[in-house]
């Protein structure tokens, strides 16, 4: 039996990602596509309609998923959009990269520290580091021109030799460049187990 679970995840994560990415281009959120895919994501096990009774005594369909589904849907849609913007941004005039952390209570030390961070824009630090860095990584980047660093003082590194990235990527599945990647079946396969519900 185990031999034969990788077969059965990627078959889910080819079904996941076709689900993801038709919500990504309808632009609809993650309830909306929930409702949608029901019938989809209900025999993976990852989802589903239960009956419940209210307070008074009245019943209502209720969805039924775990956290990490929501989080799954958010992952896939920001490897869709990174692979635009970057495509996009390649072919701009623009010579540098910068780094773009969200500044709230939630984004990490470590992409914070990597704020404003501008590199050349082939600079091997974006074969690592091009966001998202992490499974809820909101990080972004922006290409810039050269008058653009002057005119808003940012600090441009001609390479990132001296810098330190211990620790900016989640793991060394994210070490990549998912710009040039974008929304792969490979990339869901990993996470779905964690959707599961209990049987």
């Amino acid at each position: 039996m185990p031999e034969k679970q990788p077969k059965t995840n990627t078959k889910e994560a080819d079904i996941l990602k076709k689900s993801f990415l038709d919500a990504v281009k309808d632009g609809i959120g993650f309830d909306e596509w929930l409702k949608r895919d029901i019938n989809l994501l209900s025999p993976l096990n990852i989802a589903k309609e239960q009956e419940i009774t209210q307070k008074n005594g009245k019943k209502k369909n209720k969805m039924v998923f775990k956290d990490e589904l929501r989080r799954l849907f958010f992952f896939a849609s920001r490897l869709y959009h990174a692979k635009k913007r970057y495509d996009s941004q390649m072919e701009s005039l623009g010579g540098y990269f910068r780094y773009k952390a969200v500044i709230d209570d939630h984004a990490s030390e470590i992409h914070k520290k990597f704020h404003n961070i501008v590199l050349p824009k082939n600079d091997p630090f974006w074969d690592k580091f091009y966001p998202p860095n992490g499974l809820e990584c909101e990080c972004q980047v922006q290409v810039l021109t050269e008058f653009e660093i002057k005119s808003e003082r940012y600090r441009a590194f001609q390479n990132s030799n001296d810098l330190d990235t211990t620790g900016l990527a989640q793991s060394e599945f994210f070490a990549r460049n998912f710009g040039k990647i974008g929304l792969k079946s490979e990339l869901i396969e990993p996470f779905i187990k964690d959707c599961k519900l209990s049987e």
